[in-house]
């Protein structure tokens, strides 16, 4: 999808949610969301029907939504649940640490604490997208 370098604007039909060129007004993406996309940093968590994906202020789809659940930003991570399994995936959608663990903390200094099986906790070193 092509998009201009103009910032996109949220509009609502029919309670669903879309954006479009904020200059042209050229509609980017149907509206299709339940909720109104609120940007941080350039990036919006979106949903539709109980699953969530990630878009840029310039519309562009960066992960699709298909996850039940994304949180806790810090930096190009953020934590996902998926047929409630927990992981990390970076902004644009590649997968960091499968969604396998039953829960996933915060991250700290690079790593974030993995909590898998039951009791059993695991720390795991997340890449750092500048070293490579």
């Amino acid at each position: 999808m092509k998009t201009s370098k103009n910032k996109v604007e949220i509009f609502e039909i029919n309670n669903l949610y879309g954006c479009r060129d904020s200059i042209t007004m050229k509609t980017i993406i149907e509206p299709q969301y339940d909720s109104e996309p609120i940007f941080k940093n350039g990036i919006a968590i979106v949903d539709s029907e109980d699953k969530y994906g990630l878009i840029d202020h310039f519309g562009k789809i960066l992960v699709p939504v298909k996850y039940d659940d994304i949180r806790g930003f810090q930096g190009e991570y953020t934590r996902v649940c998926f047929e409630d399994k927990w992981g990390i995936i970076n902004i644009y959608g590649e997968e960091i640490i499968p969604a396998i663990y039953d829960s996933v903390c915060d991250f700290r200094q690079g790593h974030t604490e993995l909590l898998s099986l039951g009791d059993t906790w695991i720390s795991e070193k997340i890449p750092n997208p500048l070293r490579k």
